[in-house]
This record gives structure tokens, C-alpha cells and sequence, in this order.
């Protein structure tokens, strides 16, 4: 499967149906979590933040 996005640590692969939620990749752990996208007011822009 194709990731949708990649960061340095994470592949982002879906937005899991009917939550706020993404399934990704941590390359790190090397292990699937569940994380979501978090604004940040200082920076203005999304973040990525895992659950």
C-alpha cells in the first residue's frame, strides 16, 4: 500500500472512516499507531499528533 503523506518518522496511510483519526506507520517503533491532526497556533499550520 502506498502511503498518502510521509514525515520523517511516520507514513501516513488512511483516514479511517467516520473518526478524526489516521492510520500510520511509525518507523521509528516499527509499528502501526493511530494518530490525528492537530493545529498549531504558534507555528500556524497541522501537526501531527499520535494517540
Amino acid at each position: 500500500m502506498k502511503p498518502r503523506e510521509e514525515t520523517g518518522r511516520y507514513r501516513i496511510y488512511f483516514r479511517i472512516p467516520f473518526s478524526i483519526y489516521f492510520l500510520c506507520y511509525d518507523m521509528t517503533l516499527r509499528k502501526y499507531v493511530l494518530m490525528r491532526k492537530v493545529w498549531n497556533e504558534e507555528w500556524c499550520h497541522y501537526m501531527w499528533k499520535k494517540i
